[in-house]
């Protein structure tokens, strides 16, 4: 009785239960009848390992997915800043003034001490200020770019300078030489062009030693001339001696003749110079040639000029050609300030005064020795 209640029970519970439940999986004890051990049972529910696998191998590959999304859209915005830092400095370089140059040689001082002190303890930021050294550098050249284009603005607004013809004289051979390689040889690449505007330039025997040279190869000519004028022309004992005549040879000075002193200032100035870059300095201090140059000064200077030797051979010292330069710079600047040409107007007058005085008492004189001739007649 009590068994057939329980079979009636189970048979109820089986009908009420889904074909999904444990008992479909599970075999029970009540419906078999040899008894069967747990762990059998067990065995019947088994995991499928592919479902497992699966979910976690989604989920790595998931991750990684973000993770490389996350790293190209971080290398995007870095590339971005990038971008718009070097346009930010393109910007700034384009408003700088004189003083930005030590200012970003101030900052690239301070990043770079920076960076040595911060080089160890973290990486991350010493890329960050390479980075600012490689925009300051950059910086610096754009700078120094934009500046050499100034300059060549500049230039080109700039009226034309005149290069002027050298006739073969050796006291003008540097000056023309100079002046055609700046304005003309530097800038035309061509030596056939050099060679014309070379023999244009000539006048005079100059001319006559150069033209010919246009004969030879392209390549050839235009050194030929230039080597031919140094030989004809400017050679240094050649400079020397021209200009030792001009400054010895010239004619002395009146006692008024400011612009005669003037003048003979100038080619002292010219002469120290020239001689000096070609090392003949000597020359210059060569007694001889100093007493030349005082015998054509006016009588009065003569006796300054005197007195000055003095106070330096008091000194110990030795004059030379720089100490009579200095002298004469000197009585040049007091004759011709206001006070100068006040006390020269001021002796003419006084030496035209004697000089009628002179004429005057002269033909009273010859009055008189006139009407005494005729009396004794």
């Amino acid at each position: 009785m009590t068994r057939t209640r329980r079979m009636k029970f189970n048979d109820d519970s089986s009908q009420d239960t889904d074909n999904s439940s444990a008992e479909n999986i599970i075999p029970s004890v009540s419906k078999v009848n040899s008894p069967i051990s747990l762990n059998l049972a067990l065995d019947n529910v088994k995991l499928n390992p592919k479902d497992s696998c699966s979910v976690g191998d989604n989920y790595v590959e998931t991750r990684c997915s973000i993770e490389d999304k996350v790293v190209s859209r971080e290398k995007e915005v870095e590339k971005i800043e990038l971008e718009i830092r070097e346009l930010q400095l393109r910007k700034r370089l384009l408003e700088l003034t004189s003083n930005s140059l030590s200012k970003v040689r101030k900052a690239s001082e301070t990043t770079e001490s920076s960076n040595s002190r911060s080089r160890d303890i973290n990486p991350a930021v010493t890329s960050g200020r390479q980075y600012t050294n490689e925009y300051l550098s950059d910086e610096v050249q754009l700078k120094a770019q934009v500046d050499s284009i100034k300059s060549l603005f500049m230039t080109a607004s700039l009226p034309k300078i005149e290069v002027m013809k050298f006739d073969g004289s050796p006291l003008r051979f540097w000056p023309f030489i100079k002046g055609f390689k700046t304005n003309i040889a530097d800038r035309v690449d061509d030596d056939t062009q050099k060679l014309m505007y070379l023999i244009h330039y000539c006048e005079g025997t100059a001319k006559d030693v150069i033209e010919h040279c246009v004969l030879l190869p392209e390549e050839d000519g235009y050194t030929k001339a230039i080597n031919i004028l140094h030989i004809q022309f400017g050679r240094p004992h050649d400079i020397v001696e021209a200009f030792l005549t001009e400054l010895l040879d010239g004619s002395p000075l009146n006692q008024d003749d400011v612009t005669g002193l003037q003048k003979l200032t100038r080619l002292m100035t010219n002469c120290k110079i020239a001689l000096s870059q070609m090392g003949r300095n000597a020359d210059l201090d060569c007694s001889t040639n100093i007493k030349r140059i005082v015998k054509r000064l006016p009588r009065v200077i003569q006796f300054k000029w005197a007195e000055a030797t003095d106070d330096i051979l008091r000194k110990g010292l030795e004059r030379n050609f720089d100490d009579l330069l200095q002298f004469l710079e000197r009585k040049v600047s007091i004759a011709t300030n206001t006070y100068g040409q006040l006390a020269s107007g001021s002796y003419k007058a006084q030496i035209f005064a004697f000089v009628d005085k002179s004429l005057l008492w002269n033909f009273d004189f010859a009055r008189i020795s006139i009407g005494i001739t005729w009396t004794l007649r």
